[in-house]
């Protein structure tokens, strides 16, 4: 979370697409050039795709060990 406590840093391999799709939603600033973060406005980023941003960012993150919790919880398949 960002100072301003409107705007989340997460972790996207595919940022592009998002920031193609909304750029007033997603985006990035110089810091992240470099980076696979993409800045999100919580302001105005609809709550399922924030959903499926946060789970793709563990997943992507996540041992294997805690994905397979993560999914036994949830009782995801």
């Amino acid at each position: 979370m960002k100072e301003d406590g409107e705007t989340l840093v997460v972790q996207s391999f595919e940022r592009e697409k998002w920031m193609d799709g909304d750029p007033g939603t997603f985006f990035i600033t110089d810091h992240y050039l470099n980076y696979d973060y993409m800045l999100v406005n919580l302001q105005r980023v609809a709550p399922d795709d924030l959903v499926s941003l946060l789970v793709t960012a563990y997943h992507n993150r996540a041992t294997d060990k805690l994905i397979k919790a993560f999914r036994e919880n949830l009782k995801i398949k």
